[in-house]
């Protein structure tokens, strides 16, 4: 599939991808992927970074956005090895062998997330894989897209024309609020939504926030989205005062304690959770943090992708716009692709690797197409004048 598709990208006119949402990050921020078989309270990178209050939110969101994306390094495909020789390479995030390691406490091996496996060495899994042909996806496979890959991540150096490119800005983790204020409150009363948590506001922040945040941290049962019934899940929240009348409660604790605010500054809004970090008891992200984003980003998908989960990116240039469809699955997926806000002169969509016309449907400004991909396949459509 990925040849076939590199076969006619090359040779397109590949537009400019759409990314209306960005995070940011801290400089120092050291993250990448956790792996599923992590089981140190390490960010998992080559620098052994130990977790610091934020990171477990930064790891939710992350998942949340591509699920799956922790089983893509997987040292383990087929279980474990019955004899741990030869050592894995050097370079691999799972170990680090006595001649790469600055001490002896610093020789680590990871363990594996079964006790048993179907190999005795790697060399005899290698050679299976190759002599055989083998396809590792099933083993390890890509993660899938729940709002899309339209992210770009950015630190908290970012320039104000940076920031000023995007719709949405997430902050994520730690950093230094202080130094970024300004640029965020431009961008917001420009028309942008900032999206930020207790911890990286303050209660010195209530002309952003709408709200004093108390320092104070208490135990949440149960929050409510809107007049929706309440959803069951332990939580800390920093309680606020009465917000002021720019502001909406969204989000509520079962006692009715505002949960997350929305303030209306200048021509945008900020989004203040006052879960730390967005941060659950029992697990990385918050249920509550979690639909405020499907509510933010969601406003402003490009695309909507109905069906089974699959990952998927759009590009626009010049009298077209294109949606790259990945099934990282062994099975076929079938479902609807709705370009949003589609322009009226945009008359014809066409499957771009079989040169295939492909029937859609207009809708509310909306065009949509009900489309299948085949196991670990790819699609891409492009709609044009």
């Amino acid at each position: 599939a990925l040849d076939a598709f590199g076969t006619v990208a090359k040779d397109l006119d590949r537009g400019a991808a759409d990314a209306p949402v960005a995070v940011i990050l801290a400089d120092d921020h050291g993250w990448m992927t956790p792996p599923y078989w992590r089981t140190q309270n390490e960010a998992w990178n080559y620098a052994r970074i130990p977790y610091r209050q934020g990171d477990r939110g930064m790891d939710g969101f992350f998942g949340a956005a591509f699920p799956g994306s922790v089983y893509a390094m997987d040292p383990w495909p087929l279980g474990s090895y019955r004899v741990d020789e030869p050592l894995a390479t050097p370079y691999a995030l799972s170990c680090i062998t006595p001649e790469f390691a600055p001490t002896p406490q610093d020789v680590y091996k990871a363990e594996p997330p079964i006790p048993f496996g179907k190999y005795d060495n790697r060399d005899e899994a290698r050679a299976d894989f190759l002599g055989n042909k083998i396809d590792p996806s099933p083993y390890r496979p890509m993660g899938d897209s729940r709002w899309g890959d339209i992210f770009d991540v950015l630190t908290e150096s970012a320039p104000q024309e940076a920031l000023d490119q995007y719709r949405v800005v997430v902050l994520l983790g730690q950093m230094d609020t202080g130094r970024l204020k300004g640029r965020l409150e431009s961008f917001v009363r420009r028309g942008g939504v900032l999206v930020w948590c207790a911890g990286q506001a303050t209660p010195d922040d209530a002309a952003l926030c709408g709200a004093v945040l108390r320092p104070e941290l208490r135990v949440g049962r149960a929050w409510r989205w809107g007049a929706e019934a309440p959803v069951a899940e332990a939580f800390r929240y920093c309680p606020a005062g009465e917000p002021v009348p720019e502001a909406e409660v969204v989000a509520a604790t079962h006692s009715g304690d505002p949960l997350a605010l929305r303030h209306a500054v200048g021509e945008g809004a900020v989004y203040t959770v006052l879960i730390p970090w967005f941060e659950a008891g029992h697990g990385s992200l918050c249920g509550a943090a979690l639909r405020l984003f499907d509510e933010v980003i969601g406003a402003v998908q490009p695309v909507r992708v109905e069906g089974p989960p699959v990952q998927w990116l759009s590009t626009r240039g010049a009298g077209h716009r294109t949606v790259l469809v990945t099934n990282n699955d062994g099975a076929a997926w079938s479902g609807k692709v709705t370009l949003r806000r589609a322009d009226p002169a945009l008359r014809r969509c066409d499957d771009l690797l079989s040169g295939e016309p492909v029937p859609f449907e207009r809708a509310g400004g909306d065009a949509a197409a009900s489309v299948s991909v085949p196991p670990y396949g790819v699609l891409a459509l492009r709609w044009t004048e």
